[in-house]
């Protein structure tokens, strides 16, 4: 006779950009590139697009601008100023 097991649920996992830390999906901010090379952060996590996962604190998006870890992993060329936008519209928020 076999046990039948409890099936726990998946849980998806995300690694952040700058501190490579790995956590589940929704504890992380969703950075997406628009098609004009523009950064937006994407908190339903539903826009289309490559997308790319950071923690949600200003030292990992500050590292992420400074190493350019968002142009290797949306692997595009972004404008100058997409960083700095961004983290000026994050800290506002």
């Amino acid at each position: 006779m076999k046990m039948m097991s409890i099936e726990t649920k998946h849980i998806a996992q995300r690694t952040c950009i700058a501190c490579r830390r790995k956590t589940e999906k929704h504890n992380l901010l969703r950075i997406v590139c628009d098609n004009t090379g523009n950064l937006t952060a994407d908190s339903a996590q539903n826009m289309n697009g490559r997308g790319a996962y950071i923690c949600n604190n200003m030292a990992c998006l500050e590292k992420a601008i400074k190493t350019r870890a968002f142009e290797r992993s949306l692997r595009r060329h972004l404008n100058t100023d997409a960083g700095p936008q961004l983290l000026n519209g994050l800290k506002n928020e």
